[in-house]
């Protein structure tokens, strides 16, 4: 059984992110551009579905995408009420955080895969025409945040 069967992630429904997404003030849900995240062990995989995902945008929806950290954090792609995309880490000793996803983020996700392309696929689709949050439109200067 793999280690992150093991760990004790309890369920996020979409209430509680809803309520994390209202409560987490906006500069605490932006990752600056060039920031490096801790990226899903299990890097091949899960482009294929993060691409359907995102192209289908159903509200209140959520795609886990891997696990890092030896399974201790996981990953997920939270498709809001609104159709706003998160990236989730549910961490077992720090709780939930969230972040918008954006045009940054997708691109270090999808950056793997013409190193090992086993579908054959072209996600910079994906990225190109992928919109960023309009709130963070005010945040993208920011360099970094406390």
């Amino acid at each position: 059984m793999p280690f992150s069967e093991l760990m004790p992630f309890s369920e996020l429904t979409s209430d509680i992110l809803e309520n994390l997404i209202k409560t987490v003030p906006n500069n605490k849900k932006f990752i600056p551009d060039g920031t490096i995240c801790a990226m899903p062990s299990h890097v091949y995989g899960y482009h294929e579905d993060l691409k359907n995902f995102i192209l289908k945008k159903e509200p209140n929806t959520q795609l886990c995408i891997g696990y890092s950290s030896g399974g201790a954090r996981k990953h997920t792609i939270y498709c809001d009420e609104k159709g706003t995309f998160f990236v989730l880490f549910q961490t077992v000793d720090r709780g939930t955080r969230i972040y918008y996803l954006t045009t940054w983020i997708l691109k270090d996700l999808f950056e793997n895969v013409g190193k090992n392309n086993e579908d054959n696929n072209d996600y910079s689709e994906v990225i190109t025409n992928f919109v960023n949050p309009e709130e963070i439109k005010n945040l993208h200067s920011t360099k970094s945040f406390g």
